[in-house]
């Protein structure tokens, strides 16, 4: 069994950031003004990542996949852009934290990591085309992230490869997995007349980990209607519909889509995976009419034909699939991820803070940072 990790590097340097720096308004400027501070910064990313892939059976290939300029924002949304809500001081130069982790991502790449990085496209979309490559292959993936959107990518096919989510956050620590995927992993229990656990020394490590979590076997599909149709606040993309009332927008809510899901099983199409559903103009229509019916709208074909088009500007925006992101950058993730497969997954790499910062500038004795220094009054 090969398993590869994958981590959503932007979540990982993200979260140590605002565990050192301190949550809110941040000025990478101020918290970056000393080598040290950097070093000190580079070694808490250093020991979380560690410790998560100490925790994991041996890693195949471990992957880091780095934001670029979002292509999405290209895409017309009413009302601003996509993440136009994110608050951010347009005044603040980012470009040290940038700078920062790239240089920390090299590093790795030279002690056998993957470091992948495509301009136009986002850490999502590198890791959709990682998993996706590397299950035709005939491999498993463990996605380190605490970004829900990533769910919808977990997944087991015909052959018994699969994709898992682990969320490493210490609040919200817990693993996803696709639904009978523990049957992957064997049976727990080792004896003379059964030695399959024994066996495969991989499998007895998965199991280990995966027992050592909150473990949630999960629906990706439906993961995926919500965020179709319910948008996602958070990169300020609206649902597919809304109505005022009150004084305040309504819109389709989870309760509203997973309400949907039940109708849908009783329907003709029950049985249509997907990726076909959100496709078909037919079920597309059906889709419609159940939003505007649900929030007591007016269920007019000019209106079902305003919620088919906001139908299809969020799928381009938050479902991970090939036909959704431009050809151009696809092909760019595709051509990377090729070379960097062939490169990597044929020497062990160092998962301990000493070897991977051994004769860097990162290694600072005796430095507290100041946010946890008790005598800095």
């Amino acid at each position: 069994m090969k398993i590869n990790v994958i981590f959503d590097a932007n979540y990982l340097f993200r979260k140590t950031l605002g565990i050192f720096a301190g949550y809110g308004a941040v000025d990478p400027n101020e918290v970056f003004a000393k080598t040290e501070d950097k070093a000190a910064f580079i070694r808490k990313v250093t020991m979380d990542m560690c410790a998560t892939l100490r925790s994991l059976p041996p890693a195949n290939r471990i992957i880091m996949c780095l934001d670029s300029s979002s292509w999405r924002k290209k895409i017309e949304i009413e009302g601003g852009g996509y993440k136009s809500d994110r608050k951010k001081d347009e005044n603040i130069d980012w470009s040290i934290f940038y700078s920062l982790i790239h240089e920390y991502c090299l590093r790795l790449e030279d002690l056998g990591y993957v470091y992948t990085k495509v301009t136009g496209a986002e850490a999502d979309d590198l890791i959709y085309f990682w998993t996706r490559y590397l299950m035709k292959a005939g491999e498993n993936s463990i996605v380190i992230t605490g970004d829900r959107d990533l769910h919808q990518l977990i997944k087991i096919n015909e052959n018994d490869n699969w994709v898992c989510v682990l969320n490493n956050n210490s609040k919200n620590l817990a693993f996803y997995t696709p639904h009978d995927w523990k049957k992957n992993i064997g049976n727990d229990e080792v004896s003379i007349f059964n030695m399959s656990g024994s066996i495969d020394p991989i499998k007895g490590k998965l199991r280990e980990f995966a027992n050592s979590f909150e473990t949630n076997e999960i629906d990706s599909t439906d993961i995926l209607l919500e965020k179709v149709l319910s948008g996602d606040k958070g990169d300020s993309v609206p649902p597919v519909w809304s109505i005022l009332k009150n004084g305040k927008n309504h819109g389709i809510t989870p309760k509203k889509v997973e309400a949907f899901s039940q109708e849908l099983k009783n329907s003709k199409w029950s049985a249509m995976p997907v990726n076909q559903l959100l496709c078909d103009p037919e079920s597309i229509d059906f889709i419609a009419g159940y939003c505007l019916r649900s929030l007591g709208d007016v269920d007019s074909g000019e209106n079902r034909i305003k919620v088919s088009e906001n139908l299809e500007r969020n799928k381009k925006l938050v479902w991970l699939e090939k036909d959704m992101i431009p050809k151009e950058i696809s092909l760019e993730i595709l051509s990377r991820i090729s070379d960097d497969s062939d490169k990597a997954g044929k020497t062990q790499v160092p998962i301990d803070r000493d070897t991977i910062l051994n004769g860097t500038e990162w290694v600072t004795e005796g430095y507290v940072p100041k946010k946890f220094d008790p005598f800095n009054l």
